[in-house]
């Protein structure tokens, strides 16, 4: 079963569905979990996937009853391995993991430890001290049921593996390779470059929502790199591209309907 917080677009989303399309479904029965009703953008292709989501409607997270719902929902559909993707049921799908006794798989989908005591920079004594509390608790639930990490990229393996006591592996890539075929097949390269009014070079893409723990500071120093190497390397993306007070590309976001606004990096 793979939980998410809900079913709107979005990496971990994707990659569940990409795992359902391409798994073997003469050996394994797939489920998909979402705690909250809303955004539902991905509800018609789980459903052409074969798979009807159970959606929950979970307006906040942290309540003891949810817990109890999710043990009878795993005893229910007999449940023999949980996939987590968010943070925001995973406390509650780890608490019944355990009680159920299913493994979890942890995924991690960005650059940001979850794990250890979560605190403002202004908290009281007794704040810092709740929170080590029930970081240390959260931690050492997540240590008993995780048996293995999954994760998006190798930076983010490397950054959450000195906390971590199951294995950490990286993916390949979440996109069959067949459908990858597909659309190289079709991509037009001249128009493409057209479109956004690109030169001959190569390119570098970010395609992610800019928010931290995304890797576009990463990409931020790379292309800092990039001009001082090529002085006429350029950046698009029309008014949503961000640059820096040098003028250096900093964050690309393609102008068009249903993109997010570029961030303020």
């Amino acid at each position: 079963m793979h939980t998410m917080p809900d079913l709107d677009v979005g990496g971990g989303q994707v990659v569940a569905l990409n795992a359902i399309r391409e798994g073997d479904h003469e050996s394994f029965d797939y489920d998909v979990l979402a705690v909250r009703t809303k955004p539902d953008d991905m509800v018609a292709e789980f459903d052409a996937a074969g798979v009807r989501p159970v959606v929950f409607d979970w307006n906040c997270t942290g309540r003891p009853k949810q817990v109890g719902e999710l043990v009878k929902l795993f005893r229910a559909r007999r449940v023999d391995l949980v996939h987590v993707h968010g943070l925001v049921e995973r406390p509650a799908v780890l608490a019944a993991a355990f009680i159920a006794r299913v493994p979890v798989v942890g995924h991690i989908h960005s650059e940001w430890v979850h794990l250890g005591p979560k605190f403002p920079p202004d908290a009281s004594a007794v704040q810092r001290a709740r929170a080590r509390v029930l970081g240390w608790g959260r931690d050492a639930l997540e240590h008993r049921v995780v048996r293995w990490y999954v994760a998006d990229s190798t930076a983010a393996a490397d950054l959450l593996r000195p906390y971590v006591r199951a294995p950490i592996d990286t993916m390949i890539q979440s996109m069959p390779a067949a459908e990858m075929a597909r659309a190289r097949a079709a991509h037009d390269d001249e128009r493409w470059r057209a479109q956004l009014q690109l030169g001959p070079g190569p390119v570098a893409i970010n395609v992610s929502r800019c928010v931290p723990g995304k890797g576009q500071d990463r990409l931020i120093r790379a292309l800092a790199s990039v001009r001082a190497r090529v002085p006429d390397a350029q950046g698009t993306g029309g008014e949503q591209g961000c640059r820096d007070s040098n003028g250096t590309p900093q964050v690309v976001v393609p102008s068009g309907e249903g993109t997010h606004e570029a961030a303020s990096l």
